[in-house]
């Protein structure tokens, strides 16, 4: 009688630690992948800032190029429609041939300037590079929400019972803040 006493003993001291040995490997897995989805969203969210940054760039190098051109078919239009002013203040039909040759020159410029530094393209591609900060702008915001939501799982998860009674002991512990405000990710 003792020793079935002892053997269901043994059996049922095997069986529990069969399944606390499970429930640690499943928790710890758990945790582990909770955690690794919050590092994944941190790298969603720095590749979506990235992408933004790289936007940013080619709008700024589009609106450098197209300022210096604008800026450049601007004089010569407003010195040939200066002139034609003059002109016809003064009545004069050379003065008047001069403007009409600088108007020409300027509109010849200007579609020269279109053609050569494709400016046709430059509003349209301009719309375009807004329309892509405006998309990165709502992918930035889902993937600080999905950070959010990540870390509100893993840090609650380490605080729930059974996890709490050795997420420490793992290594685990609420290191994660929640990114910004609530503007910040709406």
């Amino acid at each position: 009688m003792k020793k079935l006493g002892l053997l269901i003993g043994l059996g049922v001291t095997v069986f529990v630690l069969v399944i606390v040995g499970i429930v640690l490997i499943v928790g710890y897995n758990g945790l582990l992948n909770k955690k690794e989805s919050v590092d994944q969203n941190i790298s969603q969210i720095a590749i979506r800032i990235e992408t933004k940054d790289d936007t940013l760039s080619e709008m700024q190098e589009a609106i450098t190029d197209l300022e210096s051109y604008s800026l450049e078919v601007f004089n010569m239009v407003t010195a040939a429609r200066a002139a034609f002013a003059t002109a016809q203040n003064s009545g004069d039909i050379d003065q008047l041939d001069e403007a009409n040759a600088l108007l020409t020159e300027a509109y010849d410029s200007f579609v020269v300037i279109i053609e050569d530094n494709n400016l046709a393209n430059a509003v349209p591609g301009y719309l375009t590079l807004i329309e892509e900060i405006h998309t990165t702008n709502s992918l930035l915001a889902q993937s600080k929400r999905d950070y959010n939501d990540a870390v509100y799982l893993y840090n609650t998860s380490i605080k729930r019972f059974p996890a709490v009674l050795y997420a420490k002991a793992f290594g685990f512990t609420a290191e994660y803040n929640y990114w910004g405000s609530l503007e910040d990710v709406a």
